[in-house]
């Protein structure tokens, strides 16, 4: 994937001022919005029972869906700022 948009920092810890430049460390907002997207699907019931339909195709495609969920998340947030 190319130019992938992370969102930037999620509860980044900064240090440095900005002619040092910053150091940032935390995970970004992208993972934070896809592993909030996978404990939701994972905290249902019928997914839980591994006989929904994302679980028949495997934990592959709860990730992917939980990334696609994240991106869409992204896109979303970037017509507000």
């Amino acid at each position: 994937m190319e130019n992938k948009n992370t969102g930037g920092p999620a509860f980044a810890a900064v240090a440095g001022t900005p002619q040092d430049g910053y150091l940032q460390e935390g995970i970004t907002k992208l993972d934070y919005f896809a592993a909030k997207a996978m404990q939701a699907i994972l905290s249902n019931p019928y997914v839980n029972q591994r006989t929904g339909p994302i679980c028949e195709a495997g934990s592959d495609n709860i990730a992917k869906w939980s990334y696609e969920q994240a991106h869409e998340m992204l896109k979303e947030s970037e017509k507000y700022e």
